[in-house]
């Protein structure tokens, strides 16, 4: 309820202040002639405007008009635009998915290849030596 009569009183001290102001420009001639002067000249802008729009409403709906479907044709082509380069960015992400997916799978069998090689060498190496021993074995022998 305070909050309705501090609403009220703000509304009426702006009500007054404003009817007061208008008093006190209106009552001098220096405020009062360019007022009266800004009003004819905005009256007359109105009048030429309207007598303008009246005089050449079918040509103003036209331009309207042809805007109109101008900026709704280029609004549409963004709009196609901008779905061609989703379903592209869509496209390349599952071919960099699959990019990924395929240089994992090549790395795995690198690492299978090369622990494969490496036990190879190993026991190539092994049987390699044992293979020397021997024959150093035979001829110490004989």
């Amino acid at each position: 309820m305070a909050e309705e009569n501090g609403n009220t009183a703000l509304k009426i001290g702006l009500i007054l202040g404003g009817v007061v102001s208008v008093i006190v420009l209106l009552s001098t001639r220096k405020t009062r002639t360019p007022i009266v002067e800004g009003t004819k000249q905005t009256a007359s802008t109105l009048n030429n405007t309207s007598q303008f729009l009246s005089e050449n409403r079918e040509s103003v709906i036209s331009t309207l008009r042809e805007t109109s479907n101008y900026y709704s044709e280029l609004l549409q082509s963004a709009s196609t635009d901008i779905q061609e380069i989703v379903n592209r960015v869509n496209s390349l992400k599952e071919t960099l998915m699959k990019a990924k997916t395929t240089t994992l799978e090549t790395t795995g069998e690198l690492k299978e290849l090369k622990e494969e090689s490496t036990a190879i060498e190993s026991s190539s190496s092994n049987s390699g030596s044992g293979q020397l021993q021997s024959a150093e074995n035979t001829q110490s022998s004989s």
